[in-house]
């Protein structure tokens, strides 16, 4: 009678252990694989623009350095299109400022913030740890609206600091002479 008991004690336990097991497996099975979702890389925000003739114009990982709200800033990211033809984007970084003009060859990448495409920013509209509308336009038809973080020149992006933030050569310390 108590070999029975025993039998019955761990079919139970098998059939529970197995319960919880199925259960909590189950969670799993309705969540999607989260490495089959593309994720941002870096510290910019990115976008695409779809064209009409169903190219498109990828606009990534764009962000703005600058050290003070209605200080310079440097616009930095890069745009691609998939399109035959070259495409020029408009950019703008805030409500007031002047837009950026980039030709964007078929299939490369044009950089802004490097020394072609500097990317200035007379007046950034956000301090840095904000965030900034930006807009871009294409020549063929397609508009895009994101939001793009506005960083300190700090770290990997010092060196993305804008001109006009760097002291003048009047402003820098000159050697002295020490008797």
């Amino acid at each position: 009678m108590t070999r029975s008991l025993n039998v019955r004690r761990k079919g139970r336990l098998a059939l529970v252990t197995t319960s919880v097991a199925l259960a909590a497996s189950a969670c799993t099975f309705v969540s999607p694989v989260q490495t089959d979702i593309p994720q941002p890389l870096g510290d910019g925000a990115s976008t695409t623009i779809d064209l009409s003739d169903g190219s498109k114009v990828n606009l990534e990982n764009f962000l703005i350095v600058g050290s003070q709200q209605g200080g310079p800033g440097t616009l930095a990211g890069a745009v691609s299109t998939t399109s035959g033809k070259p495409v020029t984007v408009q950019l703008t970084a805030g409500a007031n400022a002047a837009p950026l003009s980039v030709q964007v060859q078929p299939e490369q990448l044009s950089v802004i913030g490097g020394s072609q495409n500097p990317g200035s920013i007379p007046s950034v509209d956000a301090s840095p740890g904000s965030y900034v509308q930006m807009s871009a336009k294409v020549d063929s038809g397609g508009t895009a609206s994101w939001m793009v973080p506005v960083l300190a020149p700090e770290g990997p992006y010092a060196s993305l600091s804008p001109a006009a933030a760097l002291p003048s050569p009047s402003e820098s310390a000159s050697p002295s002479a020490t008797p």
